[in-house]
């Protein structure tokens, strides 16, 4: 490991890597550069490599010199195979999804009113849930004895009701709700919303509201699920997050296309042994803006990326964009490698590039050509790779 990301030290030990090798380098963030985006130090990063990889899909939103700044300066600056899935399902699947195409919401708060107003615009069914929930019947004048709401969000919640009507979007909100006793002994009962006693607070939502959602989804071709439903687990009634999972699991088996969003969703997924029965599960980051439609500088200042890009044609634009890109810039005994490269991970499909299957074998290699003068005219490359999962690079 590197005792800096730039500086002489860096350098030497970057030219002494031997083929194969990997250097990790030590934090940006520990560089003013790297937050505030110096061209300065953003040069100096580039300096250490021939192309550029970015595989942390978390990073995106970020406009620092290791994510875009780097980016700009280094071709071919790609996206990874991991944030390549990202993207195929965030973006693609949503994009082009197989009808009914359902979402599922949940959460504590109604800030991502932005990111429900989006969906309208996509969906065919809009589940709500978590203790956001309580902000839209309180708009509506119901009693919901003592749980939480955000008064300043009265507005909005009437405004999400009025479009998903005008919409003709599905919407469904729970009826009934596992409520808490608000101190000892912490009792719970199930009440519908306009039986929650005061003194009370929900905590999830209710059997009822459960049997309603299963159904309401069961028939969808396309699903995403944003957002804890309730409580995991509340004195042996059924968790609504547990129920929601191992439907999505069940869809998924039928060959329903199931995506979840969101680091608590995710974990309980993993830690039920869930995981692997979802089509995808995102790693976090950038969720909520990216379905917003917002551009994520990180993604724009890769070679892949164009505004065009989000139709059914832009597989072949990137590829043809790419071998562009790398017949212009890249020195001539390198081309043939750097253009396979960017092209597998850029324009393969998800079954036809797998980690481990990039082949960048220089044309003296691919002829079969054994003999060790050829092989010793072999272009070095050096690598940018920027993954907060190196592991799973």
């Amino acid at each position: 490991m590197a005792p800096n990301c730039v500086g002489e030290d860096v350098e030497q030990m970057v030219a002494a890597i031997p083929d194969g090798g990997v250097l990790l380098l030590e934090s940006v963030r520990t560089h003013r550069g790297e937050v505030e985006n110096f061209t300065k130090f953003s040069k100096k990063l580039a300096s250490l490599a021939d192309l550029y990889v970015n595989d942390a899909f978390c990073t995106t939103l970020a406009a620092h010199a290791s994510i875009e700044g780097v980016a700009k300066l280094l071709k071919p600056a790609v996206a990874g195979l991991l944030m390549k899935q990202e993207f195929e399902y965030l973006v693609g699947a949503v994009a082009h999804n197989k009808k009914p195409f359902a979402a599922i919401v949940g959460g504590s708060k109604l800030s991502m009113r932005k990111t429900i107003e989006a969906l309208l615009d996509k969906v065919d069914i809009l589940l709500l849930g978590g203790t956001m929930i309580f902000t839209f019947w309180k708009a509506q004048g119901c009693r919901i004895g003592s749980s939480l709401v955000e008064e300043s969000m009265f507005g909005p919640a009437k405004s999400i009701l009025q479009m998903a009507k005008k919409k003709k979007v599905h919407l469904v909100i729970p009826l009934d709700f596992l409520v808490r006793r608000i101190g000892p002994p912490h009792d719970v009962l199930n009440a519908t919303i306009a039986l929650i006693p005061n003194g009370w607070r929900g905590a999830d939502v209710g059997p009822a509201s459960i049997n309603m959602f299963t159904t309401t989804v069961s028939d969808a071709k396309t699903v995403i699920w944003i957002g804890s439903i309730g409580a995991y687990a509340t004195d042996g009634w059924p968790s609504g997050t547990e129920k929601i999972a191992k439907c999505l699991a069940d869809l998924s088996g039928k060959g329903v296309t199931t995506i979840v969003a969101g680091g608590a969703s995710r974990g309980y997924l993993q830690s039920q042994g869930l995981a692997d029965k979802i089509s995808h599960i995102s790693m976090g980051g950038p969720i909520l803006p990216l379905l917003e439609g917002r551009l994520l500088p990180g993604l724009v200042a890769l070679d892949d990326y164009s505004d065009d890009d989000k139709g059914e044609d832009s597989r072949d634009k990137r590829k043809k964009r790419s071998a562009e890109t790398s017949a212009s810039k890249t020195p001539a005994d390198k081309k043939a490698k750097l253009r396979c490269l960017s092209n597998l991970i850029m324009s393969a499909d998800g079954n036809e590039c797998r980690r481990g299957d990039v082949e960048t074998l220089h044309p003296a290699q691919k002829a079969g050509k054994s003999d060790k003068s050829k092989q010793g005219e072999i272009p070095k490359l050096r690598w940018l790779v920027f993954s907060l999962k190196s592991q799973k690079f």
